[in-house]
C-alpha cells in the first residue's frame, strides 16, 4: 500500500490548508479516503454511538497535487485512513502560516506506526532550503468497516434554498445561541428562509427573503421545516472561511437539514439529524 502526493503551488498550498483547518474545527474524529481521482475527508459526530457521519468533504487531487500517486489495497485502488483531527490540523497550519513555503509532500509511511507524513519544504532568507516534518499517526482501516464510509443517501428533499451570507448569519447564531440550544428552520417556496428559537420566555426569528429555490413543492407557500441543534448547525458556519461560491440548504421536513457547500473543485457536505420537540 502506497500514497504520495506534491503541493508546489502557494495558492492551492494555502487553500488546502485553509479547507483542512475548517474541517478540524467541526469534530475531532475523522476518516481520509484516498481515490486516484479525489480526496473524501469524512468528519464523524463526537461520541456518537452508533458513529454517525456529520460532513463528507470532497476534493478533486487534480487541482491541488502536482504529484499524486496512490497503490491502495482494495479493487477500487482505495486507501482509507482514520486519525486525530487535531493533530492533522497542526500539520497544515503550519505550511499555511508561513511565506517561505516552497513545496509541500505528502505521504503514508510506516514509523513503528503508520503515519500521515507531511514533509514541508522552506526557503530561507540566504535562499537555503530547510525541511520540517510532521508525523500525524493513522489506522489504516480494515476493508470491513468500509461500508461505514460510503457517500450518503441521496434524498428527496421537501425543498432546497439558497442560504444567506455565512458570516452574516454567524454573527446571529452567535446571539441565539446565548438563548436556546435548538434552532427551528423553515423554508417556503416563495424564497424565504426562518431561523427561530422558542423558550418559556420569548420566542425570537430572523427571516431572510428573496434567496433562490431550487426545489420546492407544488403549493410555494407550504413551509418545510427542521429542528436542529443550534451548537452543530453553529460549527458548519465556520465553512465560511473556504469562501464558498454557493450553499444550499435542503430540508426534509422533520428529519433532516443538509447543508451544501460548493467552491471551485471542492464541495462540502453538512448533515444534521432533527432534533424532537
Amino acid at each position: 500500500m502506497k500514497f504520495r502526493g506534491k503541493m508546489v503551488e502557494a495558492m492551492c498550498m494555502r487553500q488546502f490548508s485553509s479547507i483542512v483547518l475548517t474541517l478540524c474545527k467541526l469534530s475531532k474524529e475523522g476518516l481520509l479516503r484516498l481515490t486516484p481521482e479525489k480526496l473524501y475527508f469524512i468528519i464523524f459526530e463526537e461520541s456518537s454511538v452508533p458513529r454517525r457521519m456529520l460532513a463528507w468533504c470532497i476534493l478533486e487531487q487534480k487541482h491541488f497535487f502536482e504529484e499524486y500517486v496512490i497503490d491502495g489495497n482494495t479493487d477500487n485502488n482505495e486507501i482509507y485512513l482514520e486519525f486525530s483531527l487535531e493533530m492533522l490540523a497542526v500539520s497544515v497550519n503550519t505550511f499555511k502560516s508561513v511565506d517561505s513555503l516552497k513545496a509541500v509532500k505528502i505521504k503514508l509511511t510506516d514509523k513503528i506506526t503508520p503515519c500521515l507524513t507531511f514533509e514541508i519544504e522552506l526557503t530561507t532568507s540566504l535562499g537555503h532550503n530547510r525541511l520540517c516534518v510532521h508525523d500525524v499517526p493513522v489506522v489504516v482501516a480494515s476493508w470491513r468497516h468500509f461500508e461505514e464510509f460510503k457517500e450518503p443517501p441521496k434524498h428527496n428533499y421537501d425543498i432546497s434554498i439558497e442560504m444567506p451570507n455565512l458570516k452574516i448569519l454567524r454573527n446571529i447564531v452567535d446571539k441565539l445561541k446565548k438563548l436556546d440550544h435548538y434552532v427551528l428552520i423553515s423554508a417556503k417556496g416563495t424564497g424565504h428562509l426562518t431561523f427561530e428559537i422558542s423558550t418559556h420566555r420569548a420566542t425570537v426569528a430572523t427571516h431572510f427573503k428573496d434567496l433562490t429555490v431550487e426545489k420546492c413543492p407544488d403549493d410555494r407557500e407550504d413551509i418545510s421545516s427542521v429542528r436542529v441543534d443550534l451548537r452543530k448547525f453553529s460549527q458548519f458556519l465556520v465553512c465560511e472561511q473556504i469562501h464558498p461560491d454557493t450553499v444550499v440548504c435542503n430540508i426534509l421536513h422533520g428529519h433532516l437539514l443538509h447543508l451544501d457547500l460548493k467552491h471551485e473543485d471542492v464541495v462540502v457536505n453538512y448533515f444534521l439529524m432533527a432534533i424532537d420537540e
